[in-house]
């Protein structure tokens, strides 16, 4: 005996299918911490912002403000919908590719991902050791997604003023095309959420 799933059936089927890959796909981008934190998410700026954003045009968001506020979380947020809509993540957190070799095999396929995926999110930007190699390293991935309009996510911990002077004004200004929020300095860890 055959059955025949209806496409509506069919349809439900792939969709739950896409959604188990991504949650396991999600850890190993993320990390452990915001995958888990990302089964209950709670309603902050940060998330706002990033349902905001999911449905606009803008290339780029900019998630900016104090420790603890969820920018990281409503990051892994967007790249769990990215990774549902069967789209690519590409996850730098900045402390660890500032020291990253930026020469070789492996430097050439980080930057390929980071040039190419379908989402890039640079998460803590400011928090690394500042460099001339990364920041041009940083502008020039930058630069390319500005220039096709392919998405990108930043977090960091810093202000406007300094984020603007830790990026330069001339990748802040095309940045600013896409979407700016400062958030909260409350730590929402201090507040019991996530």
């Amino acid at each position: 005996m055959t059955s025949e799933l209806s496409e509506e059936q069919l349809r439900a089927l792939l969709a739950t299918a896409r959604a188990a890959s991504a949650s396991a796909k999600l850890a190993n981008i993320v990390g452990r911490r915001i995958a888990d934190v990302l089964k209950a998410p709670s309603s902050s700026q940060s998330m706002i912002a990033a349902a905001e954003w999911l449905v606009s045009p803008a290339w780029c968001l900019a998630l900016l403000g104090g420790v603890g506020n969820g920018k990281s979380v409503a990051a892994g947020w967007l790249a769990r919908a990215e990774l549902e809509r069967g789209g690519s993540v590409c996850w730098i957190r900045a402390t660890e590719a500032s020291t990253a070799s930026l020469y070789g095999p492996e430097a050439a396929e980080r930057s390929k991902r980071a040039r190419t995926s379908d989402l890039l999110v640079v998460d803590d930007l400011g928090a690394e050791l500042a460099s001339a190699p990364w920041a041009s390293w940083l502008s020039d991935v930058l630069d390319a997604r500005y220039a096709n309009l392919d998405r990108a996510v930043l977090t960091s911990n810093l202000d406007a003023a300094a984020f603007k002077e830790r990026v330069g004004p001339r990748l802040a200004d095309r940045i600013r095309e896409g979407k700016v929020v400062g958030t909260s300095s409350v730590s929402m860890r201090q507040r019991g959420g996530n």
